[in-house]
């Protein structure tokens, strides 16, 4: 259909309309920005309770970010839970969790969600085909109207009658979008340049268009001043549709009014740009100084650790860098979830040598006292736990690396 169209009417670029906009990559970080405000699980769960209470706000960067969150919490309680029961004198293969009733209800909520959103998407593409039906069905009215122009003149009204029509049919599939809207202005600039209409009304409406798109243009220009570059791109891109939704101008205006909307587009775009790059940088910086609590962890020299007390310090220092771990934001997200399983690693060694030193040392105790014919003092075997004495250790046997503790 849009081959028939004269190709030489004046069209504003709708092209870069869109290549202005950011990139999904971008749009993405938009959301994982949002999320990443979320600090506790309890707060995962009640955006996912919004979410099901509206299921237009379930979108699938910031479900995916909240999903991290959510696990990234957990595992950091679950961890907590281990070291309080190494301390306590068991170790990491005998921990046994209880049940997490969060995590059943996140669990729940997801697949509420992930139902409606199914539905929604199913509905949404029904009426997205129909309305693009409607809207084709629309343009051979429009062309028809214009062949009707040129040999008998057509009215005013019934071409503005067409105009509301397509207005008011909202949803289309995406991929169709644009080379539908470029169809409809054609045709209006058609029948505005060919149609024999009373100047006085010709004249009027050209000059509503341009006074409201130059009201738009406005409002682009003061986004540039919002210290808020995502709130002021979403709004950006609300501008973009009131545009082209906004009917033609001029032949003289048509590339001024359009370059200065560009131009004030640009601003934004570049800003919100620069946004998200220096976001990607703070994740690399996040990942550098992950890798360098890793390192700490896997560079702990096991071999000596020979006393309740040197365990008791070290266990200090990791449940330090864990803490310090928590406070540092997202890595990079290809990197984000290996990052974290090197460090659950490296924490899960630490207390499973610890749990493993402990249950080694409370045997060998035992067998002492067997041998004297005496148990010890109760204070002396609970040392351990509250630091109070320094209890030189080692073992008769040497370790399974050969290096006696």
């Amino acid at each position: 259909m849009t081959e028939e169209l004269n190709t030489e009417s004046s069209l504003e670029p709708v092209e870069e309309i869109q290549s202005n906009a950011a990139p999904i990559e971008a749009a993405e970080d938009v959301v994982k920005e949002a999320a990443a405000s979320v600090t506790t699980r309890e707060e995962v769960i009640a955006r996912l309770q919004e979410m099901v209470g509206d299921i237009t706000l379930a979108k699938r960067p910031e479900l995916e970010a909240l999903k991290q969150i959510f696990y990234k919490l957990q595992k950091s309680a679950q961890e907590e839970q281990i070291a309080a029961f190494v301390a306590g004198g068991g170790t990491a293969e005998e921990f046994k969790p209880e049940v997490d009733p969060l995590d059943e209800q996140f669990r729940k909520l997801m697949n509420i969600i992930k139902e409606k959103k199914a539905a929604a998407q199913e509905a949404l593409e029904i009426v997205q085909k129909e309305n693009y039906k409607k809207k084709l069905e629309l343009l051979d009215r429009f062309k028809a109207l214009i062949e009707k122009a040129n040999t008998e003149g057509a009215s005013y009204n019934e071409f503005k009658s067409l105009l509301q029509e397509w207005k008011e049919i909202k949803e289309v599939p995406a991929d169709k979008a644009n080379e539908l809207w470029k169809a409809y202005q054609q045709y209006a600039e058609q029948f505005y340049d060919i149609q024999k209409l009373n100047n006085e009304f010709r004249e009027y409406d050209f000059k509503k268009n341009m006074e409201a798109k130059i009201a738009i243009c406005e409002e682009a220009e003061k986004l540039a001043d919002e210290a808020d570059i995502v709130a002021a791109f979403r709004k950006l891109q609300k501008l973009h549709q009131d545009y082209r939704e906004t009917g033609p101008v001029s032949k003289e205006s048509r590339e001024e009014i359009w370059n200065r909307f560009k131009t004030a587009s640009t601003v934004i775009n570049k800003r919100h740009q620069q946004h998200f790059e220096q976001l990607k940088e703070k994740e690399k910086e996040n990942l550098d100084q992950k890798t360098v609590i890793c390192e700490l962890l896997e560079a702990i020299e096991y071999d000596q650790l020979t006393t309740f007390q040197n365990w008791n310090d070290k266990t200090q220092e990791v449940l330090a860098l864990q803490k310090k771990w928590k406070d540092i934001g997202f890595a990079p997200a290809k990197q984000n979830q290996k990052i974290f399983e090197r460090f659950r690693a490296a924490c899960d060694e630490f207390f499973k040598r610890k749990g493993e030193f402990f249950k080694q040392a409370k045997s060998d105790m035992t067998v002492r006292t067997a041998r004297i014919g005496k148990r010890p003092p109760r204070r002396w075997l609970n040392s351990r736990n509250s630091g109070a004495r320094s209890v030189p250790y080692r073992r008769n046997t040497p370790t399974p690396s050969g290096n006696a503790l």
